[in-house]
């Protein structure tokens, strides 16, 4: 094989290897001209032609990148990467690795099946027992009783956490004839019985498709068969007396419980939410200016979310400074959040609490998030990554987390009374204008309204755009080149003479404004201007 590298010596092969198989510690190879692009000593070392047991009838040649389209391995399903072998005359394809490590003809695994399985090396469609769906080369099966599974399916985990789901889930290979037409619990589409899926022993309603189970983004990837199931304490605060709790955010002063925030100025928000408060019930500091509403004062230590496949870990920011950004909905906040323990992705306080099936009274179908595909977001009109999406067919409804978290009503100093969220209108009955920033406000996104005077408010003029999920008070530092750092103060933006942005030099329309902690009176009127101001 005629290639540009240079052997190194017992070295960490990364993920661009040849092969792309995972890395390890080996003799290889590595490009003078890009740290990037490895090899193990035995990949870049593949003979020209080879004959291997997963393709017994013919030769396999390797091919260069050049001579064909990336195809996925007939073995693994793998898509083979800069060289692979081929059989011209089969079509059949081998990445690097999978030829010179051909599959074991024959094996007995009683936790795949009770009897021996044997490779059948040959282009033949079959379906899978494993997980239901169809394959077209090499399958092991058990002539003994019909059963064949593919080569990637042999290796499925038998009991898992997944982010969808409370309780674990175990591997079957049938499901119970006797319950309704089951649906997968990640994409929502009808799983057939008759072959493999996940099912859950406490609830014998809930099944998942072995391949939507085993997703990257769904499952942590640990196998929990030979672990016991142990009952975790998630629970966010100790129960000091009736309606008294000790959470552990604010361990300093207990709270009490409260039925109705109706009476809360608007200025009052949650502090793990950063939404107002507004009739909500709260739990509210016996000593301080801390609240919690009750369902926040809820969230658990420790939880899934449908976004993610690893678990989530509760944080509270102690400090004004501890701000983040939210992976879901795409806001900044200085709340509560959640962080993975591997990757360290955030997700604020509102879009953890959003669960699926996610009912809203604008849409008679329930939302779910089904996939990481990108969508349109029918409140905002952005094309968002993470949505929920309708599952009937023929409806293509979606709705971002970030409008999802909207509160349906809010209290704003422009009106006297509730602001109520409005779904938007079917049909334009006339121009409708923003009574703050006097621009026009399309009809059929969302917008708030209030009933009683007919006026209509954009949602980022209502809630503070960028800066919505920012309490005020909060500290927002700006490191500066000559060393040290300045800092910028979220200040409530009521007064009847709005101030100039610094930046853009208009004036700073929403609820919430950056001021400049140097006593010259500079504001910005956004993240936005923040981040681009030098």
């Amino acid at each position: 094989m005629s290639i540009d590298l240079y052997l190194y010596l017992r070295f960490y092969t990364n993920e661009w290897s040849l092969c792309r198989k995972e890395g390890r510690i080996c003799d290889g190879y590595r490009c003078s001209e890009c740290a990037y692009f490895t090899a193990h000593k035995e990949c870049a070392e593949s003979p020209p032609e080879i004959e291997s047991p997963s393709h017994p009838k013919h030769p396999l040649k390797l091919l260069r990148s050049e001579d064909y389209f990336f195809k996925p391995c007939d073995c693994c399903r793998e898509y083979t990467s800069e060289v692979a072998y081929h059989c011209s005359v089969c079509d059949f394809w081998a990445d690097v690795y999978c030829a010179r490590n051909p599959p074991t003809l024959s094996f007995l695994s009683l936790t795949t099946h009770e009897h021996i399985l044997t490779l059948l090396p040959i282009k033949i469609s079959f379906t899978c027992n494993a997980c239901g769906m169809d394959g077209y080369w090499s399958p092991y099966a058990c002539l003994q009783c019909y059963f064949v599974i593919h080569i990637q399916c042999i290796d499925l985990p038998r009991i898992i956490n997944i982010n969808r789901h409370d309780h674990r889930i175990s591997r079957m290979y049938c499901l119970d004839p006797e319950d309704p037409d089951p649906v997968c619990g990640v994409c929502r589409r009808p799983i057939d019985r008759r072959y493999g899926a996940y099912s859950c022993h406490s609830c014998p309603q809930y099944a998942v498709h072995s391949r939507c189970a085993t997703l990257e983004n769904v499952w942590d990837g640990n196998e929990l068969y030979w672990k016991p199931e142990e009952v975790e304490d998630v629970e966010p605060f100790k129960v000091i007396a009736h309606n008294v709790i000790e959470h552990f955010s604010h361990k300093q002063h207990h709270l009490r419980f409260m039925e109705d925030g109706y009476g809360c100025e608007a200025s009052i928000r949650c502090k793990a939410c950063i939404r107002p408060i507004n009739s909500s019930s709260l739990y509210s500091c016996m000593k301080c200016d801390f609240f919690l509403h009750e369902r926040c004062a809820n969230l658990p230590l420790k939880k899934r979310h449908m976004v993610f496949g690893q678990q989530l870990f509760l944080h509270a920011n102690p400090a004004p400074y501890l701000w983040s950004w939210c992976y879901v909905c795409e806001q900044f906040s200085d709340g509560f959040k959640y962080i993975t323990s591997d990757n360290g992705f955030t997700i604020d306080a509102q879009c953890s609490s959003i669960r699926e099936p996610f009912d809203i009274e604008c849409h008679h179908h329930p939302l779910y998030y089904t996939s990481s595909e990108t969508g349109r977001c029918k409140a905002c009109a952005k094309l968002k990554m993470y949505v929920l999406r309708c599952v009937e067919d023929g409806c293509e409804y979606a709705l971002c987390f970030g409008c999802v978290g909207l509160p349906s009503t809010v209290k704003h100093d422009c009106d006297d009374h509730p602001l109520v969220l409005c779904y938007g209108e079917k049909q334009e009955r006339g121009k409708y204008w923003c009574d703050i920033c006097e621009e026009k406000t399309d009809p059929n996104l969302w917008f708030y309204i209030c009933n009683h005077c007919g006026l209509t408010l954009h949602v980022g003029c209502v809630l503070g755009e960028d800066l919505a999920y920012f309490e005020p008070g909060s500290l927002i530092p700006r490191p500066l080149n000559s060393g040290g750092e300045e800092a910028y103060e979220v200040v409530a933006n009521k007064g009847s003479q709005r101030p100039l942005c610094y930046n853009c030099s208009r004036r700073c329309m929403s609820s919430v404004a950056l001021k400049k902690r140097d006593g010259t009176g500079r504001y910005l009127c956004s993240y936005k201007c923040y981040s681009v101001f030098g």
